[in-house]
C-alpha cells in the first residue's frame, strides 16, 4: 500500500514538475519564396539561403561555417512519399587553417547561410532533376545541428538541433 501511495505521489509530482517545454531560442527557415507557383531550387549554379534567427531575448553564439566547427552544421533531408529521409550533407574536407570561429546573434538577428546544390565538390547527394521531369518536385527539410564539445563550452556556443518545416520545392 505504501508503495502504491509513493508511486502515485511521484507520478503526479513528475507530471506537475515537467511543465511546458521552454520556448525555442532559434528558428530555422529555408528562404525560397514562391515564384510562378514554385519554390525553385535551380541546380544550374544558383544559390538559395537558409536563415537561422535568434527568437530569444538573449544573445546566442553560433559557429561560423568557415571552419570545421560550423562547416557541416547545416544539412538537409529529402523526404520521400513514405516518410523516409535521405540526408544531404556537406562532404568532408581538409583544412589549411582551422580555428573555432563564432559569431553572436543579438535578439532578432539572423545568420544567413548560402547554399548552392550545384557545387558538387561541397554537397553529398544533392537533389537533381529527373530526366524528362522538369520541374522535379521534392519535399525538403533543413537541419542545423551543433554537437557539444570542449570548444562549444569554452566559447559559450549554442548546441542543439533545429529543423525547418518540410516544404515542397522544384528542381529544374
Amino acid at each position: 500500500m505504501r508503495f502504491l501511495l509513493l508511486f502515485t505521489l511521484v507520478a503526479f509530482g513528475a507530471v506537475s514538475l515537467r511543465g511546458e517545454d521552454p520556448p525555442p531560442r532559434l528558428e530555422l527557415k529555408i528562404a525560397v519564396p514562391v515564384h510562378h507557383h514554385h519554390r525553385s531550387l535551380n541546380t544550374d549554379g544558383d544559390h538559395f539561403h537558409v536563415l537561422v534567427k535568434n527568437v530569444s531575448d538573449q544573445p546566442i553564439r553560433l559557429w561560423t561555417d568557415r571552419y570545421a566547427w560550423g562547416y557541416d552544421n547545416l544539412s538537409f533531408e529529402e523526404i520521400a512519399a513514405d516518410g523516409t529521409a535521405t540526408p544531404i550533407k556537406k562532404k568532408a574536407r581538409d583544412w589549411a587553417k582551422n580555428v573555432p570561429d563564432w559569431l553572436e546573434l543579438k535578439p532578432g538577428d539572423t545568420y544567413v547561410l548560402n547554399v548552392n546544390f550545384s557545387a558538387r565538390d561541397i554537397w553529398e547527394n544533392p537533389p537533381q532533376a529527373k530526366p524528362g521531369a522538369k520541374p522535379t518536385k521534392l519535399k525538403l527539410r533543413g537541419v542545423y545541428q551543433t554537437n557539444p564539445d570542449r570548444e562549444s563550452v569554452t566559447h559559450g556556443v549554442w548546441t542543439g538541433k533545429l529543423e525547418s518545416a518540410v516544404d515542397t520545392y522544384s528542381i529544374w
